[in-house]
């Protein structure tokens, strides 16, 4: 059995306990009340954190949802629930991807967000997603591995943002920035200050800059000084009221000045503040350059029409191709063919004069004649052809020459040129294509007026044969009608006579009735043959022929006329040589000739038939020592309008249409035929022939 003291310490030692349990169990209430003001107060600021969150979330405009290991829906925001057609986020919580999505954008989905959960990479990227029934959108999705408080993996997260705005906008840029490196023309953007904030392509291939040379540069660095000034300073007031348009002069990167076309426009801010400048430039000089070409064409055929002469259109071409070319040194060469030389009806020239007409061999005129083919002469290409023997240096060497031919529809008919005695290269292959078609203009205003000025003169020469033909008509009439009163009148008295049978003076009548028959015989028969070589029915028709058989046959032909008047006739010839001559034709010469001075040499008188052979041809003469012509006659012989006949020296009479005759058949063979005469001493008519000898 315990003692009292033993119990005593026993008693005091659970006092004490108590009294240390007591004070722990108030320690423990006190730590207890303590905790749960502190969880009071977390779940306090708890839901005021679930409030921001669930504030943050609902009012936001990018979809936020929540997904577990499955990728089922745990929480979505309002923003996302409404994408889906869902009025309470709540909705959406155990679904996935597949209740809102099709197929093939839900398996992607599904796919990525596995992939997620097991490497624990986040995914950022740009999706195009198409929802049931809805069009088409763009979205920036975000998606991150969803962790417990233990860092372990227990689903996904996500923000999606719609960006199809954005991407539309992106878009609309693209396109439009394609379009402006696609157009031809120049566009540039610049800011208030005319400082350059964008060109384009078309832009630096216009003007020869590169964008890197454009950079921090000034617009007005293309611009050119010789713009009127009021014409520069209309264009910025007029943009920022609505835009400009017109044409202005600009530089290239080489100096070189060009016309454009400028459109102008200006773009403002929502304030309607002009924050830059765009203009849209086009190089209309090729444009310019047709106009011009096509005025300056006119104002040359228009001239064809009314310029005078031939030297005043020439003039006025130099002129009008001047407003394109340099023009200043300028010249015309016309080939004739008939002298096989070329002839300069115009020529302006700095240095060198007007050239006489010449056949200028190895000139680069004859060169462009014989090609037919333009001509674009450098010092190089005229030393190429030099070489190869084609031309030669002819008057002033040019470095910058150009040769066009004359064209007609159906030739070549001359050549004109330009030359530039100072500079190289300043005509183009452009100006040959332009120039070729002046060229033509010319050719056939030239080959028209050679024509006009032509028919003019066959027109007036016609007017002058008419009149001598009808004076010539009348001649004939006159005297054809004198033998035919003759033959009419004696033969009536001749019947008359023989009627009465009275025969004294019948023979004289008879005589009288043939020889004015004869005599309107020989005047009928040169009227056929002259009639004959004008209407082209005599051909003419050469050949090697002996002319001293020649005289002999038309000297034995009129040997009986010459016998009844005592007449000697003495030929002599230079050997026995032949000419290229129409036997027919120089036979009626010779006949009516001889026949002449027959006619008009006295009784017992002499008649010499001579032919002398030259290095140039044969020269016939007939010489008779008869009555001679008087000086006023001697003037008309040839003439058709002149009766220069006169009486032989037994009365005979003639009308000269014999050697009217002889000059048409003379010139036929291309020779010429005169006269000499002296009254009382007789005269002597020569005819020359320029044919060969054989």
């Amino acid at each position: 059995m315990k003692s009292k003291e033993d119990l005593i310490a026993e008693l005091q030692a659970l006092q004490m306990s108590y009294i240390s349990l007591k004070e722990k169990a108030d320690k423990t209430d006190a730590l207890l009340k303590r905790l749960e003001e502190k969880k009071s107060k977390s779940e306090k600021e708890l839901k005021q954190e679930q409030f921001l969150i669930n504030a943050l979330m609902d009012n936001l405009d990018d979809h936020i949802y929540f997904k577990d290991e499955e990728s089922r829906f745990i929480r979505i925001n309002k923003s996302h629930a409404l994408s889906f057609g869902l009025n309470d986020p709540d909705e959406a919580i155990g679904k996935t991807d597949f209740d809102f999505f099709p197929k093939e954008n839900a398996r992607e989905a599904f796919e990525n967000e596995q992939d997620i959960i097991r490497s624990g990479n986040p995914l950022i990227r740009e999706e195009k997603l198409v929802r049931m029934n809805q069009a088409e959108k763009w979205s920036l999705s975000t998606k991150l591995p969803l962790t417990d408080m233990e860092g372990h993996i227990i689903g996904t997260f996500g923000l999606t943002r719609d960006i199809t705005s954005q991407k539309r906008s992106e878009q609309q840029i693209l396109m439009l920035a394609n379009a402006l490196r696609s157009v031809r023309e120049a566009v540039s953007i610049t800011d208030m200050d005319d400082n350059i904030l964008y060109v384009n392509d078309a832009f630096s291939r216009i003007y020869g800059f590169s964008k890197d040379d454009l950079k921090n540069k000034s617009i007005n660095l293309m611009r050119s000084p010789n713009n009127p000034p009021e014409l520069v300073n209309e264009i910025l007031p007029a943009t920022l009221s609505g835009g400009w348009s017109g044409e202005l002069l600009n530089k290239k990167y080489d100096g070189s000045e060009f016309m454009i076309f400028l459109s102008t426009a200006v773009v403002r801010d929502e304030k309607d503040n002009p924050v830059c400048l765009i203009g849209v430039a086009s190089d209309i000089t090729a444009r310019k350059r047709i106009l011009l070409e096509n005025d300056v064409i006119y104002e040359i055929t228009k001239g064809i029409t009314t310029t005078a002469n031939l030297t005043d259109f020439l003039k006025l071409v130099q002129q009008s191709l001047s407003k394109i070319v340099y023009a200043e040194n300028f010249f015309v060469a016309l080939y004739n063919k008939k002298k096989q030389h070329f002839s300069f009806p115009y020529f302006i020239d700095k240095y060198d004069s007007q050239p006489s007409p010449t056949d200028m061999e190895k000139s680069c005129t004859s060169y462009v004649f014989k090609t037919g083919k333009p001509l674009l002469l450098t010092p190089e290409i005229f030393d190429r052809l030099k070489k190869e023997g084609e031309v030669e240096l002819v008057g002033s060497q040019a470095p910058s020459w150009i040769g066009i031919p004359l064209q007609t529809p159906s030739e070549v008919i001359g050549v004109f040129v330009l030359q530039e005695y100072e500079n190289k290269n300043i005509y183009t292959e452009k100006d040959v294509r332009f120039l070729r078609s002046v060229g033509s203009q010319i050719a056939i205003a030239i080959e028209r007026r050679q024509s006009d000025e032509m028919i003019k003169l066959k027109n007036e020469l016609l007017l002058v044969i008419n009149a001598e033909k009808d004076k010539f008509f009348s001649i004939i009439a006159h005297d054809l009608k004198n033998p035919f009163n003759a033959i009419i009148g004696f033969s009536n008295l001749l019947a008359e006579k023989v009627h009465e049978k009275d025969y004294e003076g019948i023979e004289e009548f008879a005589e009288i009735i043939q020889d004015s028959s004869e005599r309107a015989m020989a005047l009928l028969m040169n009227l056929l043959e002259w009639s004959r070589s004008q209407t082209g029915r005599i051909k003419f028709a050469p050949e090697y022929y002996d002319i001293r058989e020649l005289i002999t046959e038309v000297t034995e032909l009129l040997k009986g006329s010459a016998v009844q008047k005592s007449i000697t006739i003495s030929t002599k010839a230079t050997g026995k040589k032949s000419a290229f001559v129409d036997k027919a034709m120089l036979g009626t010469v010779l006949r009516n000739l001889v026949s002449n001075a027959i006619k008009y040499t006295h009784h017992g008188g002499e008649i010499q038939i001579s032919a002398v052979f030259k290095e140039d041809g044969l020269t016939f003469s007939i010489k008779d020592n008869g009555v001679g012509i008087q000086k006023k006659a001697l003037e008309k012989l040839f003439r058709i309008d002149e009766n220069v006949s006169t009486l032989g020296t037994e009365d005979e009479k003639g009308t000269g249409l014999g050697l009217i005759l002889c000059k048409e058949f003379i010139e036929k063979h291309g020779g010429t035929i005169w006269a000499e005469s002296e009254m009382g001493k007789g005269s002597v008519f020569y005819f020359s022939l320029p044919g060969s000898e054989k």
